[in-house]
């Protein structure tokens, strides 16, 4: 599933649910790529599909006033073929890095479970962290260090008893 925003004012985070037959249940949720005027584009695969079967998904979008905005008529219906590829260990990268102001931190995981992105400064003092619940899969949070300063940061992402850090480095 991709979208694109022409700006992202007033938007907290999206939601991704999907439908199988009239049963609608909510797959995740995504960071917004920060307060901006100008557009971004998301991408999200769905991991957890069984084969010959059909789903349908649409967004919700979440804004920093409490409101949200099902936007069902945009709704995508997509069949599956074949096997979803799971992988065998999990990963951490950061792209672009460096970076001004917003990065990709991107990982993959084995397994389902509930996901925790937490930054940290060069002092190791807690700068900001994200939690969420994920399929097996590749699944992406968007950082935006606007209003940080330059330097050196670390991106720990952990899950089902997991650790990884990435380095991250802000260059204004």
């Amino acid at each position: 599933m991709q979208w694109e925003t022409a700006s992202e004012t007033n938007v907290s985070s999206f939601e991704i649910w999907r439908a199988e037959g009239n049963d609608f249940s909510l797959l995740t949720e995504i960071g917004r790529r920060g307060n901006s005027t100008s557009g971004a584009q998301y991408t999200f695969v769905d991991q957890a599909v069984s084969e010959h079967t059909s789903y349908s998904y649409f967004l919700t979008v979440l804004n920093l006033d409490g409101s949200r905005e099902e936007l069902r008529e945009r709704m995508v219906t997509a069949a599956w073929s074949g096997a979803a590829a799971v992988p065998e260990e999990f990963t951490l990268k950061a792209y672009p890095n460096p970076f001004n102001p917003t990065t990709t931190i991107e990982f993959t995981m084995p397994e389902a479970g509930n996901v925790s992105l937490t930054i940290f400064d060069n002092t190791g003092r807690l700068v900001e962290t994200m939690t969420r619940a994920a399929n097996a899969g590749t699944v992406t949070f968007e950082w935006n260090a606007e209003g940080r300063t330059s330097g050196t940061y670390f991106a720990r992402v952990s899950s089902s008893g997991v650790n990884r850090v990435v380095p991250l480095v802000l260059l204004k």
